[in-house]
């Protein structure tokens, strides 16, 4: 049977396993009333070889079960003006129209819904590679668990962290020779630690999401939260831009 012990120290947390054996062992060696009325007491060269021998076994059994320990840092929320992820193009309103649909049609992301007469584009997508568009922090772990990166990778990696949303693109007229392209996202993480559950964690661009998080990496359960990059956001204006 076994047991969790850990400590923490400054931004390190460590979560180690030990053996109940090693404890179970102790306290037999360790004397009782009872037990001292009724034998000898122990010589002091017996005592310190007990001693010695327990504490080569309790080694033994941390060495054998193994010891994470694991420093997180959470992401820096910038605050993102929703005027920084819209973009006046030069152009009329039916130019730049085709310009976002020639865009879609060739992007990875599904187009659900696109309305001329509204301006609106709805795309949805399934990220790949998850940690491009949302950041969960920077998580330095060593031990049986070694991680190096994003807290998000840890969870694709460990946990079968996946990504997806939608994508909404909005057209307006500004005037007949300037029209307004405005991107925004939905993002919708979930992630499976098979010790204590799944996780999600849902929110929109500007905005953050943040979870009780018990990952068996820490001692107690973390506070995570999950952030967007914008590289959605920028990477479609960009692309329309780019388009003569």
């Amino acid at each position: 049977m076994l047991s969790l012990t850990g400590f923490a120290q400054g931004g390190a947390r460590a979560r180690c396993l030990t053996g109940v054996t090693g404890i179970s062992f102790i306290s037999l060696w360790l004397p009782s009333p009872d037990r001292d009325a009724l034998s000898p007491a122990p010589s002091r060269h017996s005592s310190l070889r007990n001693g010695l021998i327990l504490v080569q076994l309790f080694i033994s059994i941390i060495s054998y079960v193994g010891c994470t320990s694991a420093r997180y840092t959470p992401p820096m929320i910038v605050e993102m003006a929703p005027a920084a992820l819209s973009q006046i193009y030069h152009h009329p309103f039916d130019s730049t129209w085709s310009n976002v649909i020639q865009y879609v049609a060739t992007s990875p992301f599904h187009i659900d819904h696109f309305e001329k007469a509204s301006g609106l584009i709805t795309l949805s997508y399934t990220s790949t590679n998850p940690s491009e568009l949302v950041s969960a922090g920077y998580l330095e772990a060593k031990g049986k668990k070694a991680f190096t990166g994003d807290y998000v990778d840890y969870l694709v990696r460990e946990a079968e962290g996946e990504l997806q949303g939608t994508i909404n693109i909005i057209v307006l007229q500004v005037d007949p020779d300037r029209t307004k392209v405005s991107v925004k996202a939905s993002y919708n993480f979930s992630a499976t630690i098979a010790e204590t559950g799944t996780y999600y964690w849902s929110f929109d661009t500007g905005t953050s999401d943040t979870r009780i998080v018990a990952d068996g990496l820490m001692m107690s359960r973390d506070t995570i939260t999950m952030i967007p990059t914008y590289r959605i956001e920028k990477n479609i204006l960009n692309a329309i831009g780019s388009i003569q």
